[in-house]
């Protein structure tokens, strides 16, 4: 199959590596759709400590399942489900009480595991027991499912901050991430939404979005903004 892979910082090559199967308890998903994560960018620019190349990025997945493992019993071929990169051991406290970002050992497909910037990519069966692998709804196509990953980070953020009906919301940053802030803070009810980022570029491609203001940090002051 072909993959992107990374070879050192720098360095990525688009080449023929062997396609796996899914043994006991995995899933092979064939990838349709696979985001670009500020991560891998700087990965790619800068290297990672926990990444030890040869290996393949890309962990915003969304594909079909091609071969279910043996005794797998959720997921059959045909499937269409997305992957949540970050894989809990499955046993300490965080990861029973459904904190799985926060074990201790946790392992992240494109980190420890080949990720999504190839044809096809292979679930560890660890990761399809603790639930990492989700269904798509049939209305949501493949490119919209691979943003459910920076979206569920944009969500578990939000719930911390606890915006309120008629709040006034700032939003550093106009990239994907930021819009997803801002539309999801507009979802919750915030009254006015102030855009803030240094790029007058993607602030002119957010105005069709219509929020409340739009400040050129690279300009104006925007706490005086």
């Amino acid at each position: 199959m072909k993959a992107a892979v990374y070879k050192g910082i720098g360095n990525m090559v688009v080449e023929e590596i062997t396609k796996p199967s899914a043994g006991k308890g995995e899933l092979l998903v064939q990838v349709k759709a696979c985001a670009i994560c500020g991560g891998d960018i700087r990965t790619f620019r800068h290297g990672h400590n926990a990444i030890k190349p040869p290996i393949v990025l890309g962990h915003e997945i969304a594909g079909v399942v091609v071969e279910a493992g043996e005794n797998v019993d959720r997921y059959k071929v045909g499937d269409r489900v997305i992957v949540a990169p970050g894989i809990g051991c499955g046993h300490c406290a965080f990861c029973l009480s459904g904190r799985q970002h926060l074990c201790y050992t946790r392992k992240t497909i494109a980190h420890h595991y080949n990720g999504g910037f190839a044809e096809y990519v292979l679930v560890p069966a660890n990761a399809v027991a603790a639930g990492n692998v989700n269904f798509i709804p049939c209305e949501v196509d493949y490119l919209s499912a691979s943003l459910a990953e920076p979206l569920a980070c944009v969500i578990n953020g939000q719930e911390a901050i606890h915006i309120q009906l008629g709040d006034t919301v700032a939003v550093i940053g106009a990239g994907p991430i930021g819009i997803m802030h801002a539309e999801l803070a507009k979802a919750q009810g915030a009254g006015k939404i102030f855009l803030i980022n240094r790029s007058s570029k993607r602030l002119e491609t957010a105005r069709e979005l219509l929020y409340d203001a739009y400040i050129d940090s690279s300009k104006d002051d925007a706490v005086q903004a």
